[in-house]
């Protein structure tokens, strides 16, 4: 395109260094899908001045999302999206161009490749659009596509999956890897999670993957390794580890989490630094368990995973009647 035309994005810019001299980096894109950063001064510290760092024009990559895994025949049909690293985060091109050139009035959230091109980012090939018009602007061919593939589908693939999921424990990507290594199908996790749901009813479903888990020790640690910075996901992954199954997933443990604690005390946990905050429910356990139960320390390092150089801290402070007043009202266990 003869007229190319160049517009900043300003959003994307950043200063490299405090010094009074340094100049800000500027990111910019054209109406036909390249994206370039300025020239710019920096603060050397090797050298103790200040280095000129030259115009750069960003590699358009396509290694991100559920694309890698389409078939050759589709990519040759329809592409693949582009995207640009800019100071180590991933942009859309597609949506950069949009951003730059193309008014949103009605804040539309998705940008439709009008040609089905998804390497085509000229301006004249991009337009804001909601969920509904990207799904009405399908073409007729690949709307017939899409028919061609659900159909594709057979009963007994939904059953396989299903046995996998919920019996074998296996994830949602794996069991696209067995469709996709054991019967050639290429079917994506979404795919999959989707011919799950259809098999079982959406509530059959939510009620298998939200399964409670009503083990009061398992209870107390994943309460514990919560509180002390854990995410749900990784101590699904813990638990997993500890006892040798793939039974914990991260929307088992939210589920638990939020029924310990109530909406108010469980948004107030999830902004403030949980590090911070002081389990007495935790230090009531370790009282009943070790001086009421008798337990020793060992048995309960195992149990909770919590270090025993820290179980003896807590019980040389109750000792010492730090915690006098919490167990007077807990003294009836």
């Amino acid at each position: 395109m003869s007229n190319e035309e160049w517009k900043e994005i300003e959003r994307l810019g950043w200063f490299p260094d405090n010094m009074p001299e340094t100049t800000k980096v500027k990111i910019f894109v054209s109406n036909t899908g390249k994206v370039k950063r300025s020239s710019y001064k920096k603060w050397n510290k090797n050298n103790k001045g200040y280095s000129n760092i030259k115009e750069y024009f960003y590699v358009l990559q396509t290694n991100r999302g559920k694309q890698r895994n389409d078939s050759k025949e589709r990519i040759e049909k329809y592409g693949l999206y582009q995207h640009v690293l800019i100071n180590g985060k991933a942009y859309s091109v597609h949506r950069l161009v949009a951003e730059a050139f193309i008014p949103n009035p009605e804040n539309k959230p998705q940008v439709d490749h009008i040609d089905e091109r998804r390497d085509n980012n000229n301006i004249d090939n991009l337009r804001w659009c909601t969920n509904i018009e990207n799904q009405q602007y399908l073409s007729k061919e690949k709307r017939e596509e899409q028919k061609i593939a659900k159909t594709k589908i057979k009963p007994e693939y939904k059953k396989i999956a299903t046995k996998m999921f919920f019996k074998d424990f296996s994830t949602l990507k794996s069991v696209s890897n067995y469709f996709k290594t054991e019967l050639s199908i290429n079917l994506s996790s979404e795919t999959i999670r989707m011919m799950i749901i259809d098999e079982l009813k959406k509530e059959k479903y939510d009620e298998i993957k939200k399964s409670s888990i009503k083990d009061e020790n398992t209870i107390i640690v994943i309460k514990y390794l919560w509180l002390t910075g854990n995410s749900a996901k990784n101590i699904a992954v813990r638990l997993n580890n500890k006892f040798n199954t793939k039974l914990y997933t991260e929307y088992m443990i939210i589920d638990v989490l939020k029924k310990i604690f109530n909406k108010k005390i469980w948004d107030s946990l999830k902004t403030k630094n949980i590090k911070e905050y002081f389990d007495k429910d935790f230090i009531k356990y370790l009282y009943k368990e070790i001086i009421i139960n008798k337990k020793s320390i060992m048995s309960i390092e195992k149990i909770t995973s919590f270090p025993r150089h820290s179980i003896k801290k807590i019980l040389n402070m109750i000792d010492e009647g730090i915690y006098d007043e919490l167990f007077n009202e807990r003294i009836k266990i």
